[in-house]
């Protein structure tokens, strides 16, 4: 919206009617007092001075000094809030709500991490005192911790593929991650459209075990097969299955918990819905689906129960695709 010579971010309009002119900053340091007194004397003009209030929102800790000018220049008119506020307000708002809310939060929490603005988050100090008692036995177990999850991935891999009815085998060789955060191995399965077919996937940030299955992985053509047959089967199975979740891939060093390698990382309010992932920008890229838990809840069911996702959804996959495919085969596409 034009206001004069000036254009805010936004322009919110509550009842009175009031109007709050937005001014927003993710970079430190980019406040300009002129640009903010532009907004303030077109929004008057516009609205009259009496119906206004400006409101910058930046990712400064505290008001800039021209902010503060403002503000005791045009009493009561003039706010600032950071972004730590916004983002510490609504994380746990993120499990709450209806599935429309629900999405919407993740489209914002999927910008804020885009712009790293993650990064913004500091310890208070009883998390700073936590960091520090724990940090010397974390550092120096590190490479026996990373062993044996290795162990546990390598023996819920070997139950997944016994699982499958041969229909799966071993793809570590073509695509894994034997790194923290997010170890992770590949699986090739017959009929499937990508060769890199599913993974199994050990968090140890999130404290999570996994069994999902390829849609697609930033190749549209992987995208355009995916989304025929999701439409056809997958999509009703997927909505029948309360206990499926859907997933897209974090990449490293996008939030607090990608680190270094990246980690598939779970989208809530999906499951139990019919839905088509195109229309959600969060799958823009990268979509897969099916079952994790707590690898701290239930430590020795979690090879056994992540074996049976996987064979109940390779299960669901060899009915598909005998529906969809005279031969039952479908061409597969290398990644």
């Amino acid at each position: 919206m034009h206001l004069g010579n000036s254009i805010p971010d936004a322009v919110l309009e509550f009842p009175g009617p009031k109007y709050v002119v937005v001014e927003t900053k993710i970079r430190p340091g980019m406040c300009s007092e002129t640009q903010l007194l532009n907004h303030y004397h077109g929004a008057a003009d516009r609205f009259g001075e009496d119906k206004i209030f400006l409101l910058f929102l930046s990712v400064e800790r505290m008001p800039p000094s021209g902010v503060g000018l403002l503000s005791g220049q045009f009493k009561g008119k003039v706010f600032f809030l950071s972004w730590q506020h916004v983002l510490r307000y609504l994380e746990p708002k993120r499990a709450a709500g209806d599935h429309e809310q629900r999405f919407f939060l993740e489209q914002f929490f999927a910008i804020i991490r885009a712009e790293k603005l993650w990064r913004l988050f500091s310890m208070n100090t009883d998390e700073l005192k936590s960091f520090l008692v724990h940090f010397p036995e974390v550092s120096t177990g590190r490479e026996a911790a990373t062993n044996t999850l290795l162990s546990l991935l390598e023996a819920i891999l070997a139950r997944a593929i016994a699982c499958s009815g041969e229909s799966a085998e071993d793809w570590t060789s073509e695509d894994s991650n034997w790194e923290l955060p997010c170890l992770y191995s590949a699986l090739k399965i017959r009929s499937w459209h990508t060769n890199t077919s599913a993974y199994i996937f050990v968090n140890a940030a999130l404290g999570k075990v996994g069994v999902i299955l390829t849609g697609y992985q930033d190749d549209r053509a992987q995208k355009e097969k995916l989304l025929g047959r999701w439409q056809d089967v997958f999509k009703s199975a997927f909505a029948g299955d309360p206990s499926a979740r859907t997933f897209t891939w974090a990449e490293k060093d996008e939030d607090e918990f990608a680190g270094a390698t990246g980690y598939f990382r779970l989208i809530e309010g999906t499951a139990g819905q019919v839905f088509d992932p195109s229309k959600f920008e969060v799958f823009a890229d990268y979509f897969y689906w099916g079952y994790c838990q707590s690898g701290r809840e239930r430590h020795r069911e979690t090879v056994p129960a992540s074996g049976r996702g996987l064979q109940k959804a390779l299960g669901d996959i060899r009915g598909c695709f005998a529906s969809h495919n005279k031969d039952g085969r479908c061409e597969a596409s290398k990644r």
